[in-house]
């Protein structure tokens, strides 16, 4: 549980009955209401595993004992598949596993659900071939086995923040693979924005017209088929049926995943999410803003701190700019929103794979943002980000700030970097540092630069680094 903050408690009963619940040297009561009820714990210290906690929760004849709890900071890992992919994928997973035993470090698995209440707990990502079916979920202590299906993401951050300050440290896994961020909003907070809300009513009006008795029969064949998946372990994975169940609608897994967690204590949400709304991209920052603030209310902490991973390289065909609108969007409203921090990814792609298999990287920016932001230690962990750009003649002059010393290339030249002219295509375009904190930019077929971009396609070679190692923050700057 999260150490210092005001718990809450809450679970179902019934009616009218007085629940108590009792730990450390507190109790508190609360009666059942519309087969519900909830209380509020005082803040508790840190409590180890030397020194671990037992709570009952008894209501009548009934008593519930959880024993075995420990008290430090909690972190939610949410996202789409990139922040589900599991340890047991990454390239060094053999000697990640082997090493992966931290009594201290506490692991919870929300289940997939495609609807409230379902019998039917779907975990994972077909894709990344880790289905199984969930009949109930409980936190875990952090031992190979338990963790080899874990968030690789996940599992790296609560190592390094645990090994950095000693602390327990519980991680929730609340994810699925191929949803878009506005599956996580609320659909009454969605209401509020009339460009949001039109995918929710598109939606709607789509489910209205499937046959309902056609549907049932094929949610049916589609669970059976999914079953049928694990128990002969490798039947090909059934398509999703479209209709009134299917885990891709506007606000469904808000309901299914996210609202039955809150508002556990958080102290932070680790969030890597993006590739598949690149296609809405005019839309992300407004959607991913909303998203943030529909979190913080529905946790009851209005500062709760996001760090978010800025999509990396990816080799992937049509628009070659979408990704870059969606990484502009993610560090917009870093820029925007308090207590938002942007963790740069754009070297830890994949050539042809929309799954990396190395997340250490990623893991460790979060980390230093987390100890940096979170733990008030004096160290570096914010990549440089443009602060001015200055067109002289043919070239553009990029000053960036946040370098923490000075720019440098890991590449025989700097790339990444386009121009445009004011007709607005863009250009390959050549680079120098010039400075501590200067490049300048310039492209021999454009005599007068009206825009640049750096990091901007989908897939695309970035080499500036601050001595620190952090790459430079990509951006898109023109003089309108």
């Amino acid at each position: 549980m999260q150490r210092d903050v005001p718990l809450k408690v809450w679970g179902k009963g019934i009616e009218g009955q007085l629940v108590t619940v009792s730990i450390a040297d507190q109790q508190v009561q609360a009666v059942v209401e519309n087969g519900q009820w909830e209380l509020i714990l005082e803040p508790l210290p840190i409590h180890n595993s030397d020194n671990p906690l037992t709570m009952r929760i008894a209501s009548g004849e009934e008593e519930i004992i959880l024993d075995n709890i420990l008290v430090g900071d909690v972190y939610l890992a949410g996202g789409q598949s990139n922040m589900l992919m599991p340890l047991r994928l990454m390239d060094t997973a053999a000697e990640d596993l082997q090493q992966a035993e931290y009594p201290e470090i506490r692991l919870y698995d929300v289940p997939c659900r495609h609807y409230e209440d379902a019998d039917l707990f779907v975990g994972g990502n077909g894709e990344l071939g880790i289905w199984e079916i969930k009949d109930k979920t409980s936190w875990r202590e952090c031992t190979p086995e338990n963790v080899k299906n874990f968030s690789a993401i996940g599992y790296y951050f609560a190592k390094d923040i645990y090994e950095s300050q000693n602390i327990p440290i519980g991680i929730i896994n609340c994810n699925w693979g191929g949803k878009s961020a506005a599956c996580w909003i609320d659909e009454k907070v969605m209401a509020e924005h009339s460009e949001l809300y039109q995918l929710y009513e598109e939606f709607a009006e789509k489910v209205s017209k499937v046959d309902e008795a056609e549907y049932a029969a094929k949610w049916q064949r589609y669970v059976e088929q999914i079953t049928t998946y694990i128990e002969e372990n490798g039947t090909k994975i059934p398509l999703e049926p479209f209709g009134k169940y299917y885990s891709y609608r506007p606000c469904g897994v808000f309901h299914t995943m996210l609202k039955p967690i809150a508002p556990f204590g958080l102290k932070g949400v680790l969030w890597y999410q993006g590739e598949s709304d690149d296609f809405q991209h005019h839309i992300y920052e407004k959607m991913l803003t909303v998203m943030i603030a529909n979190w913080r209310a529905l946790f009851e902490d209005p500062k709760l701190p996001f760090f978010i991973v800025q999509l990396p390289f990816v080799n992937r065909s049509g628009d070659q700019f979408k990704w870059g609108f969606i990484r502009q969007a993610q560090f917009n409203v870093t820029q925007k929103l308090d207590n938002t921090y942007l963790a740069v990814g754009i070297d830890a792609g994949g050539d042809g794979d929309i799954h990396p298999t190395d997340k250490k990287d990623i893991s460790l920016r979060l980390v230093l943002l987390a100890r940096k932001y979170l733990y008030n230690e004096d160290i570096v962990a914010d990549s440089p980000v443009v602060s001015d750009v200055q067109f002289e003649g043919k070239k553009a002059i990029i000053i960036f700030d946040q370098v923490n010393g000075k720019l440098i290339n890991k590449g025989d030249r700097v790339q990444g970097f386009m121009l445009c002219g004011e007709d607005g295509v863009y250009k390959d375009a050549e680079a120098r540092i010039v400075d501590w904190n200067q490049v300048e930019v310039w492209c021999d077929e454009i005599e007068s630069p009206f825009g640049v971009r750096y990091g901007f396609t989908n897939f695309c070679t970035c080499t500036l680094y601050n001595d620190s190692g952090l790459p430079v923050t990509p951006f898109n700057y023109e003089l309108n």
